[in-house]
């Protein structure tokens, strides 16, 4: 009887290796399937905000123009300060471009204004500096009726 009963709990064991091996067959399928269902979720759902917001995969490419030197007084009433200082802007589209050499004196008159009403301890940290810029940026659109500026840089940046 020994070998009877071994062969019996040799193949009970072999059908229990059978149903593990398929119960892990499933257990993976399930998670594929999952897997794949979420990923799929996500990608419409991404596509989906793509589509209200409008922007999509498309990358904006930002275009940029330099603006002649500004040399200008800056307005410390102790001492007879100057700032010469050089802007490239930056901009979306060519209508900006566009707009801006056609306003050019507006832009440039509405630029020394701002400028000549600082002082030096008004822009000479980093945190005065990138006030300056967000000035800036609000000035030069303020003449721009199509156009935007998205940002300016200094290319020259002298306080004397």
């Amino acid at each position: 009887m020994t070998s009877k009963s071994q062969a019996t709990d040799e193949k009970s064991g072999k059908q229990e290796k059978k149903k593990s091996r398929k119960l892990l067959v499933i257990i993976i399928l399930v998670l594929l399937v999952g897997i794949s269902g979420a990923t799929l979720f996500v990608y419409k759902d991404s596509e989906l905000v793509t589509k209200f917001t409008g922007n999509g995969n498309k990358e904006v490419k930002l275009q940029s123009a330099p603006l002649k030197e500004f040399i200008v007084n800056l307005s410390d009433s102790n001492y007879r300060r100057y700032l010469k200082i050089t802007l490239v802007v930056e901009y979306k589209d060519k209508k900006t471009a566009e707009e801006i050499e056609k306003n050019n004196y507006k832009v440039r008159d509405s630029i020394i204004n701002l400028i000549s009403s600082k002082a030096v301890s008004d822009i000479s940290d980093i945190v005065g500096k990138d006030k300056l810029k967000e000035d800036l940026i609000k000035e030069v659109n303020g003449n721009l009726k199509l156009g935007k500026v998205e940002n300016v840089f200094w290319t020259d940046f002298v306080i004397q």
